[in-house]
Order: C-alpha cells, then structure tokens, then sequence
C-alpha cells in the first residue's frame, strides 16, 4: 500500500468534511444575511442555516427582516423555511425544488432593537423626490400673513413665469409655420407646372392619330389630378396655419394656473386645492411606501432574464445534417414548482393563513407558467386575500396582483407629521384593497382604504393663525370615519399618482371658515398681476396672426381662382379637341 499516495488525499477528504460540516452553513447565513440587508435597507436576522448534502435540502430558522420606515418593526418574519432539492438535477447544475414550506410568517411584528443600519443611501425614483418636494412647497404656516395689500409688494421675474415662456415659445413656433406657409402658399411653382402642362395640351391638340391622342390625354389627366392633389394638400396645411389666435393657447391656462400656484407659495397663501391637500396630509406616507416597494422591485428585478425569448440552446454551423433529440425532463437553472406557506398576520388582531407560492424560476422561457402566489385566511370579522401572477414568458412582462384585508385594527398612526400639520389616528379600523395590472413598463393600479371607528388627534401648532387653527383641530377631533384613494398610471419610470381623500373636504372646510375670503382676495390680485404679463406679449402676438392671417387669406383666395380657372378652361378645351378630332365613320 502506498501510504503517500493515500494519506494526502485521505487529509483532503477529511478537510472538506470539516469544511462542510462545520463552516459552510455559517458563512451561507452570512453571505445571505448581507445580500438581504441591501434588497430592505434594514437589519436582516437568521438564527440558524442548515444544510445537508447527501439528501439535498435546506432549512432556515428564525428569519426576520426589518422594516426600514420603522426601526423597532420587522418587515416580515417566519419561524422556519424548508426544502429538497433534486439531486440528478444538481449534477447537472440545475436547482429543482418540487416542494417546500414557510411556517409561521407573519408581517409587521414589533422588534426591542433597532433594525437600522448604515448603507450607501438609496436612491430616490425622480418622480418620486418630485412628488415629494411638491408636497413640501405647500406651506400653512404663516396664514396671518395673508393680507391683500401685501400681494402688490411681491415682486417677480416676468420671464421666469411659465405662461409668458409658453407665449414666446408659441410665437416662435407660429414664426416657423407662418414662413414654411408662405413657401407653399407662393403659386410660382404651380405656375410651372400649369405651363408645363399648357404646352402638352398644345402637342396633344396637334396630334393627328387619334389612338395617340387618346393616350395622351389620359396621361395628362393624371399629371392633372396629381397636380390639384398636391395643391389641396398644401392648401389644408396652410389652413391649419390660419386659425384665430386662441387655438395657440389651449396650454397657456395650465401654464397661468401653475404660475399662480407658484407665486402664491411666495406668498406663503394656503392653497385651497382638495388635491394638494390630500398631497399634504398623506402624501409623504403614499411616496414613502411607493418609492419602498419600488427600490425592493429594482433588486428583484436582477433576477428576471432581460430577454427571455433569448435562445436558450445554440449550435455551430457545420456541414452534415444535425439531428435533435430533445430531453424529455428540460429544466430551467432554479426552478421552485411550489412552497407552502402558513402563518399570522397583524400584530394587533392575528388572522391566522395559509396558501402557496408556485413556479418560481430564472429562465420563464424554459418553464413557462406564470409565477403565482396566494394566501388568503380569516378570524371572526377579520379576513385577508392575496394573489398575484406574473408572466415573465413574453417579450413584454405582465402581471395581476390584487390584495383585500378587513378588519385591521389600526394605532398611533401619523400622517403629515413633516408638514405644516399632523393627524395622528389613535385608534382606527381599516379595510383596505389594492389592484395593481402592469404590461411591460406601463403600470395600473388603484389603493382605497375605508378607516372607521377613527379617534383623530390633530395637531395644528405650527399654524400660527388662531382661527385656522381652532377651526381644523376642531374639524378633524369630531371625524369618526374617512377613506382614501390612491391610483398610480403610466410609465413605472414616471408614472403619474393621483390622491383623493374626504379629509381634503373637512380641511378645506374649516379653511374656508377661517381665511377663505383672504385667499381668494389674494389670488384674485396675484393672477391680474399674472394676466398683466402675459398680456404685454399677447397683443403683440394676436396682431402679428390677425395681419398674417389677412395676408394669407388674399393669396390663398388669389391661387384659389387661378388654380380653378385654369382646371375649368383645360377641361372644356380637352373635351373640344377630343371630340372635334374624333374620326367620322361613313355606311
């Protein structure tokens, strides 16, 4: 026996056992604890990984993962998480679970330590940093400010109104259209042609073989038709050009509208808008969950094939012919065809569910059924239902989700708390439903929520003004229900979000008892200083179109009589010639 020669390899043997037996499961914790941490932005915390090889399977214990709104809540937990895995599969590379299971998940748990952690700083979607400095620009603090005869002091640039850029943009564009308007209207180029045409007539007149004639004149009429076709399509564009003045500005009362919005923020008047209101008592917590969700989408989104229509086998160009035998059992790389879940939800009234999550894997060309997930449960009046499907299979991704939940018990939950005031709901109860559709990049989808049984703290401090004050803290101590509805529609880029809620009314009630004359007075002088600039440039713009439009009129009038005189004159002396050479046949 050569001993050298066994007992290196015995050594290595035995080395890897120990790695495996002692090593591999603690740095898999840590590797997936790390990796997890930058998907929530939050602590992730597993108390145990096990893992065996010889029948292939993982288990993993205690599972939490932190909620990075809220350092003392953990996002989602579950006590235990198992599965086997094919072992054939494995040989080849390929990662086969035909069943697994969750137990005990619940979300939204209460945690003692803070589940913050310090990571590079997540970037914030565009559109939702815009949402979000927009619902900071409305302020409310300084009411007793509003005064009329402060308004005329408010001095602004007449150039940095969008309205008055949209009149210089609009003269510019009309300039460009009024010159390429008049290279069309100019009839000289029709005149050549009309010429041209003239002395064909001329040829064809003293044509002898009728046969020839006839042909002739067939051709011509083409060219003729051609040639009223080219001019009544030229006609219709400088038409379009000679409009009145008002159809170039359909954008200008946006435009005005948003001006105003603006320098009565300089003005520091509260906005009386429902929309902006609902923005300001709820729209921090709609972006913040949003921009969330979002940046949780991005991290998963590393995982979808960017082409998974992308041929999967590839075979080199070689003469001879090539025979395929498909496999009978061809498997995408990881493949989970289903995992059981069971567990709790809501801390603050327990629904026990269960259901399952069902062909999860990294190649849908491969397998192509639709990734699904459902749970649904109840406990006496409280109930939960989830589903969604994905189809990652196409050349455009697609999915469904829709998510209903009654009964929640809600507490010391606070809106607006950046804002020039706060609402905190002591205790509520909530029902709530969410359908999101999304094709590719566009997305569609609508959140309502019904709070009842509400108990509202209103905070109003920093509302200088007493009697808004007084009037709001008054108005929302005595509400005892409201709802709220949110739709998200567009490009999942910078799609455009809507909110809508009754409290916007209770607000914008007690606003207008308190300063709602004073507002309007306010605005009434910011937009007739608005109306003032954008007059200067709007009468020299309507007079340039009014003598533009007079100028155009006679051309159009005078190329109009001689493009039909010449069509009439032509017809009548095409039919003379024709039938004057007409041959005469005797019997």
């Amino acid at each position: 026996m050569n001993k050298s020669y066994i007992i290196p390899r015995l050594v290595l043997v035995l080395l890897t056992w120990v790695f495996f037996y002692f090593a591999f499961d603690p740095i898999l914790k840590w590797g997936a604890t790390k990796s997890l941490e930058t998907v929530f932005n939050a602590k992730v915390e597993i108390s145990k990984i096990k893992t065996s090889f010889l029948h292939p399977s993982l288990r993993v214990y205690g599972f939490k993962a932190g909620d990075s709104q809220n350092e003392y809540r953990n996002l989602f937990e579950f006590d235990s998480l198992h599965f086997s895995m094919n072992g054939k599969q494995i040989l080849e590379k390929k990662f086969i679970i035909d069943d697994a299971s969750i137990k005990g998940l619940r979300f939204l748990m209460p945690r003692k330590t803070s589940c913050k952690i310090y990571t590079s700083k997540t970037e914030m979607p565009e559109f939702i940093e815009k949402y979000m400095n927009q619902t900071k620009s409305y302020s409310l603090q300084k009411v007793e400010g509003i005064k009329t005869d402060a308004i005329s002091n408010i001095e602004f640039e007449a150039n940095s109104l969008k309205s008055v850029k949209l009149i210089n943009e609009l003269n510019e564009k009309y300039k460009t259209q009024y010159k390429v308007a008049m290279e069309k209207a100019d009839f000289s180029k029709y005149q050549e042609k009309l010429d041209e045409i003239n002395n064909r007539y001329a040829a064809i007149k003293s044509e002898k073989n009728f046969i020839k004639q006839i042909k002739e004149v067939s051709k011509l009429k083409k060219d003729i038709s051609s040639l009223l076709k080219e001019y009544e399509s030229d006609r219709k564009m400088i038409s379009s050009i000679i409009k009145d003045s008002a159809s170039f500005y359909k954008e200008l009362n946006e435009a005005k509208r948003e001006d105003i919005e603006k320098i009565s923020s300089m003005a520091k008047l509260p906005t009386l808008d429902k929309e902006k209101i609902a923005e300001i008592i709820l729209g921090e917590e709609v972006y913040a969950n949003i921009s969330k969700w979002l940046n949780i989408s991005k991290h998963a989104a590393k995982y979808i094939p960017e082409n998974p229509k992308k041929k999967i086998f590839s075979e080199k160009s070689v003469r001879g012919r090539i025979i395929s035998f498909p496999k009978l059992e061809n498997y995408p790389r990881f493949l989970l065809k289903k995992a059981s879940i069971e567990g709790v939800l809501s801390p603050q009234r327990p629904i026990s569910y269960s259901g399952y999550i069902a062909n999860m894997t990294n190649q849908p060309s491969l397998w192509q059924y639709p990734l699904t997930a459902e749970i649904k449960g109840s406990e006496k009046s409280s109930s939960v239902y989830f589903k969604t499907e994905i189809d990652l299979s196409k050349d455009k991704s697609k999915s469904y989700t829709t998510l209903e939940y009654k009964g929640a018990n809600l507490a010391q939950k606070t809106f607006g708390k950046n804002t020039s005031f706060a609402l905190t709901l002591e205790k509520a109860k909530l029902d709530y439903y969410l359908k999101v559709k999304t094709y590719g990049k566009e997305i569609d989808g609508v959140f309502e929520a019904n709070f009842n049984q509400t108990e509202i703290k209103p905070d109003a401090s920093l509302i200088k003004y007493e009697p808004l004050k007084a009037s709001i803290e008054n108005s929302f101590s005595a509400v005892k229900s409201f709802s709220a509805r949110v739709i998200i529609k567009g490009n999942i880029e910078s799609p455009s979000i809507s909110i809508k809620t009754d409290l916007a009314d209770i607000f914008n009630d007690a606003m207008k008892k308190a300063v709602g004359e004073e507002i309007q007075k306010a605005k009434k002088q910011i937009e007739e200083k608005i109306d003032s600039e954008i007059n200067k440039h709007k009468e020299k713009m309507d007079k340039i179109i009014k003598e533009n439009k007079e100028k155009l009129d006679s051309i159009l009038k005078s190329n109009d009589n001689k493009i039909n005189s010449w069509e009439k004159d032509l017809s009548q002396k095409l039919k003379k010639s024709i039938t004057n050479n007409t041959p005469k046949i005797k019997f």
